[in-house]
């Protein structure tokens, strides 16, 4: 269910996505990825750091501070993403439209973790659901119209939470469970469990910054056509990468926890990861196929085919990175592979940019999976290292 869950959490973002990248030329879709990027990353560090402390230390009054503190967070979001917005040039209803839109999206984040902390996985599937059918059929309204443009897409990914918040909230009130927001003692909750969390809080917060400073990179040396091509190559590895890395590490850490974690264990989970990047392979295969690529991204795709390999090439490095850090942190300890993502943080902008300066349009693309080829092959000495002293 948690799996089903992100999936379909992480597909509205991908409608949102495709329907941008098709609306859109390059350059276009380029100088709106940063307004994107931004809201992204607001609703990512939302979920790895209040959301995460919620499902560790879950109870009634803590709900009532989180949900505050949630939307303390989503206020000052709208904020940032808007002056993001309209800094590099973005209307005044695109503007609006990705603000208030993250704004809802990360109260419906608020509701959805007091529901995924009581163990309530169902209810937080149809609320993704939810937000993924109106998001769907508002945007292909929308394209069948041939009205599009910018605002009116993301304005249809803001419905799609609106209408998913009202859900959850619907369902709590009807179990008599829905928390009234309470600032009071939310510092002291945060606090209390920093011990905890602080090291998964500090690796994603490095993953997410330097993602964005590689959004920033590319648009500053390649360009907004360059940013444009990076994110559109991005995105149509999305949906098969983010279900490949899900199942890599649950089904990895499930081998771990029968084998235990040995030499033996790891060797098993090592293999099994290896094997199911396979499916990043025959999508790569899917996408190639004439007719499909097109269907995806119109007129953007020709400028990517030649660059689809190297996408998903890139993507498996990052898969087995991650499931790399993840046997690190139950077979030594949490702090190592925060340790590792504080040294490779600058590899990404650092490569991205040089390729950028050296290459043009293409260079964030492939500077981005040399980055996670070499970040791959660091994580994987570093676990070696680790994993010596601690079998040995």
């Amino acid at each position: 269910m948690a799996t089903l869950s992100q999936v379909l959490s992480s597909a509205s973002n991908f409608v949102l996505s495709i329907a941008l990248a098709r609306s859109l030329s390059l350059a276009e879709f380029g100088q709106v990825s940063l307004a994107l990027a931004t809201a992204t990353l607001m609703i990512a560090f939302s979920r790895t750091t209040i959301g995460q402390v919620l499902i560790l230390h879950p109870g009634g009054t803590r709900e009532s501070a989180y949900l505050a503190s949630q939307f303390y967070f989503a206020g000052a979001s709208v904020l940032a993403i808007a002056a993001v917005a309209a800094v590099t040039g973005g209307s005044a209803g695109f503007t609006i439209s990705i603000a208030l839109g993250a704004g809802v999206a990360l109260v419906v984040d608020g509701l959805r973790y007091v529901t995924i902390s009581r163990g309530d996985w169902a209810n937080a599937v149809v609320a993704d659901a939810v937000w993924l059918c109106v998001t769907g059929v508002a945007v292909l309204a929308a394209l069948l119209s041939r009205t599009t443009s910018a605002s009116l897409i993301v304005a249809c990914w803001g419905a799609g939470a609106a209408a998913s918040a009202l859900v959850l909230a619907i369902l709590l009130h009807r179990n008599g469970t829905l928390p009234t927001p309470s600032s009071r003692g939310s510092v002291r909750w945060l606090s209390s469990s920093r011990s905890v969390v602080l090291p998964l809080v500090g690796e994603s917060s490095l993953i997410l910054l330097s993602g964005y400073a590689v959004n920033i990179a590319a648009a500053a040396l390649g360009g907004y056509s360059a940013l444009g091509l990076l994110r559109s190559a991005q995105i149509i590895m999305t949906p098969v990468a983010t279900v490949v890395q899900a199942f890599t590490l649950v089904i990895a850490q499930s081998v771990l926890r029968q084998r235990s974690v040995n030499r033996s264990g790891l060797r098993q989970a090592a293999l099994l990861a290896m094997v199911l990047q396979g499916v990043l392979v025959c999508w790569t295969a899917i996408l190639l196929v004439p007719g499909i690529g097109d269907l995806l991204l119109a007129d953007s795709w020709e400028a990517i085919l030649p660059l689809v390999g190297i996408v998903a090439f890139g993507q498996a490095c990052a898969n087995l990175t991650a499931a790399t850090l993840s046997w690190t942190r139950a077979a030594v300890s949490t702090w190592h592979a925060f340790r590792f993502r504080l040294t490779a943080f600058w590899i990404d902008p650092a490569m991205v940019a040089s390729a950028a300066a050296l290459l043009g349009s293409p260079g964030p693309v492939i500077g981005t999976s040399l980055s996670q080829a070499t970040q791959f092959l660091l994580a994987a000495a570093f676990a070696a290292a680790l994993y010596g002293r601690r079998f040995r």
